[in-house]
């Protein structure tokens, strides 16, 4: 279980004549899964938090490009980035153990980094197959706040998206990977996601991202 191994292969001619061996192919096994509670916070202090998922990107100048554009650890987070040639970075959590990912929602700290041109947009959704993100269903895309410093996530905002209204793929399939997604829309985007947990949807749901609005003298509006 979540092993890499590294596997060469030549051909036996005859009883004292064998080939030269294969270039090497490496593999590894899948991931093992678990309930929600099991997984805990991912808070992505260590590389190997990344190990089970399975991040990529759709589309890119160059491959060279998509290599280096992969979601990945950096300041402390979940790091995923797109510039305006390449698009569709996505990081998809280990399968969760659930009878119907419906009575779930995802919790997460986010912001868009510190440059006023990103595009600041992040979109969470479910993918049936994550090998295959036109399987990937969008829940809800959020917009991202700018900060000052990457590393600093004291003004991020705190997230919640639910999946009560999921009703899975085009084929009528239900998936049970949370799916994090980046579209560019022709603009740079940088996300930077921290502190993400998957929890039961609470009976009395609490307000999230909170926002002042609209403000004068005597008055003021929030937005939720």
């Amino acid at each position: 279980i979540d092993t890499e191994y590294v596997v060469y292969v030549r051909v036996v001619c005859d009883e004292d004549v064998v080939g030269d061996w294969s270039e090497p192919v490496w593999f590894k096994t899948a991931c093992e899964s678990h309930t929600p509670q099991e997984y805990g916070v991912f808070t992505f202090s260590d590389p190997s938090d990344l190990n089970c998922w399975i991040t990529g990107m759709q589309s890119g100048a160059n491959t060279s490009s998509l290599g280096n554009n992969l979601p990945t650890i950096s300041a402390g987070a979940l790091y995923m980035f797109n510039t305006n040639k390449t698009s569709g970075a996505y990081a998809t959590m280990p399968m969760m153990i659930v009878d119907s990912i419906n009575h779930y929602q995802v919790s997460f700290d986010a912001h868009g980094g510190n440059n006023t041109t990103y595009l600041k947009e992040l979109t969470v959704g479910i993918t049936t197959n994550p090998f295959d993100m036109s399987t990937f269903i969008e829940i809800q895309t959020v917009d991202l706040d700018q900060v000052a410093t990457v590393t600093d996530f004291s003004t991020a905002r705190h997230y919640v998206v639910r999946f009560n209204n999921y009703v899975g793929d085009y084929d009528e399939n239900y998936g049970k990977y949370i799916t994090f997604y980046s579209n560019n829309k022709n603009m740079a985007n940088y996300i930077y996601i921290d502190n993400i947990s998957v929890d039961s949807i609470e009976g009395c749901l609490v307000p999230t991202s909170i926002r002042a609005k609209e403000i004068d003298a005597t008055s003021i509006t929030f937005q939720w």
